[in-house]
């Protein structure tokens, strides 16, 4: 066969090559628009993304600090990715936050830009739902509790067995935390059990006073024994931090809930859905509450 035969053969299969990628390319676009996600064409919000979008996330704000470029949102499942949470978010344009208060429902997008997740094209849900009020099953507890507040004075014991009342406890500088022994999550209370093991080793080394204290939501299960055997596992040290519960595991979760941590016992009995959260509480008051494992780590190293 000739050259030019050659040639010929091999332009006409790369040109079919090129037909077929289009083809593919433009069947994907397709099916990403119709799994809710926009077209190339269309804008998702003010920074250019160039990864994954979920859009449309329901959620309601829990905090706004624009000028750290975050807002803490308690949002709902994002199917497939994760899990409902009250997390921290970071914003790609804080300027979206223009109108929006503490409490507001809205909705949102997810965007993959560069190596972390943003909300991005950020609205109010009010004015894209149906005017009627509705009851929420999501409403606020009772009696929030705030800065300034007391504490609850809830009898707690301690994974070495000690009795002590939380209004009460030495030293005066603490970090008040709550997690679960048998929490099936990896990046929730054993994720935040690992961040705080480091932290003691920071309080040691910095001869800082703060406690680190972390109470069981699930103490009905978590009793010294269990917690001896938690506190074990992540080497702490009962001088720089103490793992508690109480015989009244209903005064933990309340407190929890009430300090806005979300609680939710689910339909297993021993499976506690909860934002991660932090008080510092100088003497026996609230003196701040963070959300999210970097605030928490933020909270301890900057006291």
């Amino acid at each position: 066969m000739s050259e030019s035969r050659h040639l010929s053969i091999r332009r006409w299969g790369l040109g079919a090559a090129a037909i077929v990628a289009a083809v593919a390319m433009g069947w994907y676009l397709g099916e990403r628009v119709g799994d809710g996600a926009p077209p190339a064409d269309e804008a998702v919000g003010p920074t250019d993304v160039d990864g994954e979008v979920h859009c449309d996330v329901a959620g309601r704000i829990v905090r706004l600090a624009p000028e750290d470029g975050v807002m803490t949102v308690d949002h709902e499942e994002i199917e497939g990715f994760m899990r409902a949470m009250v997390m921290d978010l970071q914003l790609a344009d804080p300027a979206e936050l223009e109108g929006l208060s503490s409490g507001d429902e809205i909705l949102f997008d997810l965007a993959r830009i560069g190596d972390t997740y943003k909300a991005v094209r950020i609205r109010s849900a009010a004015a894209e739902s149906d005017p009627a009020p509705s009851e929420s099953d999501d409403a606020e507890p009772a009696n929030p509790l705030g800065r300034g507040d007391l504490v609850p004075d809830i009898e707690l014991y301690s994974a070495q067995g000690d009795r002590f009342r939380l209004s009460e406890m030495e030293p005066r500088h603490k970090v008040l935390t709550f997690f679960y022994a048998r929490c099936p999550l990896q990046d929730f209370c054993l994720a935040q059990s690992q961040r705080l093991a480091q932290l003691q080793e920071h309080i040691e080394a910095s001869g800082s006073d703060v406690h680190l204290l972390s109470l069981t939501l699930d103490a009905e299960h978590d009793r010294p024994e269990v917690l001896a055997g938690y506190a074990a596992q992540f080497e702490a040290d009962p001088d720089r931090w103490t793992l508690a519960g109480s015989d009244d595991a209903d005064a933990i979760r309340q407190f929890a809930d009430r300090a806005g941590a979300r609680i939710t016992v689910l339909e297993s009995g021993y499976d506690i859905d909860h934002a991660l959260i932090a008080l510092r509480i100088d003497d026996e008051r609230i003196v701040d509450i963070v959300y999210g494992l970097e605030a928490i780590e933020s909270l301890v190293r900057n006291m």
